[in-house]
């Protein structure tokens, strides 16, 4: 039964994909997507964005995942009720959408309007604000915020000599590059409060120091740097990598999912599916194929060693401590319940020979002379 669903769920995610692609010109590289839900109706990433130039040498990419603690807040807008966080993501992403479809259609130079990004965030997300009937928060705190998200995107520019990135962010949202000779590579820094890489930060889950909001000032980092090799970029928000234990098993899951698939429609069900039996929360991401003249057999043949020398070096020794510490936990699962059993039977066995025993034991005071 979840073959069959997962084959329809390939004809369906093939057809919407053969529309997406139309729309974004017929040269416009390979990508994946996709925005899945905890509870359904109540997520709060908004769907990826991918932004072509109508000559498919420069793209943006990117996803916003608003902040449900903070932005618990419930808003009336167009007769729907859903909380800042909800709006935040999506009025972001489409301020950028906005932004970057002016840049390209324009052919505005990146860097000299890099500047006029976050004002025109921040005037989107002052404006929708305005029109919002307000509800109460279920939580008191000074922490709430009027429409509060994390954001993370990548710039592509392509040249015939190389492909310059830039990524931009605020927040834990992340982008990465991934290649077959480096593997994955994070390219955005997490703006936590406390000093913490990403390894440590699964442990303790710092908070933020930087997010865009509404009533808030933030930061938009940028960091640039060029690349010649083919790569995946990728945007995603914390729900996908965030419930691994480490970085490395995050990227396994990813090429794990890749070596797997047939298509890209495949890999991107079976990347979901992966990360859904473990993530506690909203998901969302986008990975661009630049490079490997969008043949995907040819890449994902690209990345087989790397899969390979991944597993060999850092996973393997972890998939046998995993089932070494789920064996005893099963095994003290096991020994609990049995010591239960032992201690309520001896219980018993001490008030079956305590109802003998009592009749001596009480024979005086039940018998005074």
């Amino acid at each position: 039964m979840r073959r069959f669903f997962r084959q329809l769920s390939k004809v369906f995610n093939k057809l919407k994909r053969m529309e997406e692609n139309h729309k974004l010109f017929s040269d416009a590289p390979l990508h994946l997507k996709f925005n899945v839900e905890k509870t359904n109706n109540k997520g709060e990433d908004a769907d990826p964005i991918l932004v072509a130039s109508s000559s498919c040498d420069r793209f943006f990419i990117a996803v916003a995942d608003g902040m449900g603690g903070s932005g618990s807040t419930n808003y009336e807008y167009s007769g729907q009720t859903k909380t800042g966080a909800y709006y935040a993501s999506r009025t972001v992403l489409q301020s950028c959408k906005e932004f970057f479809d002016e840049i390209f259609t324009k052919n505005f130079s990146f860097d000299t309007n890099f500047n006029k990004l976050k004002p025109h965030i921040k005037e989107q997300l002052t404006m929708i604000l305005k029109q919002f009937k307000f509800e109460t928060s279920g939580l008191k705190s000074k922490l709430i915020r009027a429409l509060p998200t994390t954001f993370a995107g990548i710039y592509i520019e392509k040249s015939e000599e190389q492909i310059r990135i830039a990524s931009i962010w605020a927040g834990d949202s992340r982008a990465y590059i991934l290649t077959a000779n480096e593997g994955l590579q994070q390219i955005s820094i997490d703006d936590l409060k406390e000093d913490l890489d990403p390894f440590q930060n699964l442990q303790k889950d710092s908070q933020l120091k930087n997010f865009i909001s509404a009533d808030n000032d933030f930061i938009i980092n940028r960091w640039g740097i060029n690349i010649q090799n083919p790569f995946l970029a990728i945007v995603a928000t914390d729900g996908c990598f965030g419930y691994f234990s480490t970085p490395m098993q995050f990227e396994y899951v990813f090429l794990k999912s890749l070596e797997d698939a047939d298509s890209i429609e495949d890999w991107e069900i079976l990347l979901v599916e992966n990360i859904k039996e473990v993530a506690g929360d909203d998901f969302s991401m986008l990975t661009l194929v630049m490079g490997w003249d969008n043949d995907f057999a040819l890449m994902k043949r690209d990345f087989k060693q790397r899969t390979a020398s991944l597993y060999k070096e850092s996973i393997e020794q972890l998939e046998i401590l995993d089932k070494s510490c789920t064996q005893l936990k099963n095994d003290k699962e096991r020994i609990d319940e049995e010591l239960r059993m032992k201690q309520k039977h001896k219980f018993d066995v001490q008030q079956f020979v305590w109802t003998e025993y009592r009749k001596k034991y009480y024979q005086i005071q039940n018998n005074p002379e």
